[in-house]
């Protein structure tokens, strides 16, 4: 493997100094043995390596198989603890590119099947939600402003790659595309504890649209009465689960419909 040793004030380093500080938003950073899990699903742009790696013949060995072998790069040990967020790094971490959609990507069709997120700010739900979304059929995932971002170290290892065979649109603003969505015949169904209907009395069967609000305060209202139908899942002692775990049984529940 030909590496290129760089200093802090080489363009990668600042490239994903700016990642972390969210002022670059086109791509991401993803580190150790995660690389090798999502090399097929990504475009990898850098990888970068601490010097005292390279002397494990097997741990090289291992990212030799890689796609993208022109951009490796090299770095002293403070330099990589300065841009690496792992309390115990494994030595090496990737810059990759992001697969961004936008709105103009959502493919209204017959029986789509939508999840809509609004606000979801804990990383472990939101990666949780996306695994979720991912093992029960879901078309495309629209993420309001104000959420967690989806890229978030935390998110991707909750996630457990999901994100990348996903469909996600980010920013979006919830209340306009609900009214879009209604305008294009697709029910759109909230969830709340407050709902008169268990979420198994609804019909998942033609083109749906399900919104999960925030963890602490919900949907809105003002999203809330736009939204035509409200279904809760039946619970016996809590007042409301967390919203992965009620993400998972009404996503559950309409691939369950849809299959049967």
């Amino acid at each position: 493997m030909n590496f290129k040793k760089i200093g802090k004030e080489n363009f990668v380093v600042k490239k994903i100094k700016a990642i972390r500080l969210g002022k670059e938003n086109n791509s991401f950073v993803i580190e150790g043995s995660r690389i090798l899990d999502i090399t097929h699903e990504v475009d990898i742009e850098y990888i970068v390596f601490c010097e005292s790696v390279t002397k494990n013949e097997n741990f090289l060995s291992e990212y030799s198989k890689l796609k993208n072998l022109e951009n490796l790069y090299l770095v002293k040990e403070n330099i990589f603890k300065a841009i690496t967020k792992t309390v115990t790094p494994q030595g090496v971490l990737a810059v990759c590119k992001k697969n961004i959609y936008n709105l103009e990507d959502l493919e209204i069709s017959k029986n789509v099947f939508i999840l809509i997120l609004h606000e979801i700010n804990d990383p472990g739900n939101m990666g949780t939600i996306l695994r979720c979304a991912l093992s029960f059929g879901v078309d495309f995932v629209l993420v309001s402003k104000n959420s967690v971002n989806i890229y978030n170290d935390k998110v991707l290892r909750s996630s457990a790659g999901a994100i990348f065979d996903l469909k996600i649109v980010e920013n979006i603003n919830t209340k306009e595309i609900i009214e879009y969505l209604t305008r294009n015949n697709i029910d759109i169904v909230a969830t709340t504890p407050y709902a008169n209907d268990y979420h198994y009395n609804v019909n998942f069967k033609n083109s749906v649209g399900i919104v999960m609000g925030n963890e602490a305060n919900g949907i809105p209202q003002d999203v809330m009465d736009i939204c035509a139908t409200k279904i809760k899942i039946p619970i016996i002692k809590m007042e409301s689960l967390n919203v992965s775990i009620a993400c998972g049984i009404i996503l559950h529940e309409v691939i369950k419909q849809r299959i049967t």
